[in-house]
C-alpha cells in the first residue's frame, strides 16, 4: 500500500489548516494531530438545523442555508467517520428529518429541492423538477445513501418504513446498468457497507461488474 513521504503529509496538513474550513481542520487535527471528537462535533453541528436535517453549506456546492437530503448524507458522511453512537442527538435528529422528508408522491428524496436556487450554488446544482416521479437514478441519489443510514440506525427506524425505503432502493438498483454513473454507484457502496450482510451480497455483484473491487 502507498503511503505519504514526511514532506507530503506536511504539505497536505498545511494546506488543510491553511485552507480548509473549520469542519475540516477539526477532522484532520481529530485524526492526525491531538484535536478532540467534541472539536469536530462543534463544527460539524453548526451545519445542523431545528427540523434536524443540514445546510448551510455543507455542500459547498449549494450554499442555502435550509436543510437538503443531500446535504444530511454529507453530514453522515462525517457523523459515520466518528462512530457516533446512535443515541447521540445529532444522529436521532438527523434520522428523524429523514423519514419526515421521504416523498411518497415522488417515490424517495428530492437531492436538494427547488430553493436551492435562491442562493449561490454549482451550475449542476440547477434545480430540476422531478414531475411525478423521481427516476431511477436519481431515486438512487441521496436515496441509497439514506438507506444505509436507516439500516445502520435502524432503532430509530419503524421496520415497516424501513422495508418500503430499502424496497424502493433496490427496485432502483436493478432497473440501473451496471455502469450506472460513479455518484449513484457510491450512494449503494455505501448502503452495502451499512446493510444487514445478506443485502450487502445482493448489492456486491452487480457493484463489482460496475467497477467496484
Amino acid at each position: 500500500m502507498e503511503s505519504l513521504t514526511s514532506s507530503a503529509f506536511e504539505k497536505a496538513a498545511s494546506f488543510i489548516n491553511e485552507n480548509g474550513r473549520p469542519l475540516e481542520r477539526a477532522q484532520f487535527n481529530y485524526h492526525f494531530g491531538t484535536g478532540s471528537l467534541k472539536s469536530v462535533l462543534i463544527e460539524l453541528r453548526k451545519f445542523q438545523n431545528g427540523d434536524g436535517g443540514f445546510g448551510h453549506g455543507i455542500e459547498p456546492d449549494v450554499r442555502m442555508p435550509f436543510s437538503s437530503p443531500f446535504s444530511g448524507t454529507l453530514a453522515f458522511q462525517v457523523s459515520r467517520e466518528l462512530e457516533l453512537a446512535g443515541d447521540d442527538p445529532l444522529i436521532r435528529d438527523g434520522i428523524g428529518y429523514f423519514v419526515n422528508t421521504f416523498d411518497r408522491s415522488i417515490g424517495g428524496w428530492d437531492p436538494v429541492g427547488p430553493r436551492g436556487d435562491e442562493y449561490p450554488h454549482a451550475p449542476w446544482w440547477d434545480y430540476q423538477p422531478v414531475g411525478d416521479q423521481l427516476n431511477s437514478l436519481k431515486r438512487s441519489n441521496p436515496g441509497a445513501e439514506i438507506a444505509g443510514y436507516l439500516h445502520l440506525y435502524s432503532h430509530l427506524v419503524d421496520q415497516a418504513f424501513l422495508d418500503e425505503v430499502t424496497t424502493m432502493v433496490i427496485d432502483s438498483f436493478d432497473a440501473l446498468p451496471d455502469d450506472m454513473g460513479f455518484h449513484a454507484m457510491m450512494c449503494f457502496v455505501r448502503m452495502a457497507e451499512m446493510a444487514p450482510k445478506a443485502l450487502a451480497e445482493r448489492l456486491g455483484p452487480k457493484l463489482r461488474r460496475g467497477g467496484i473491487s
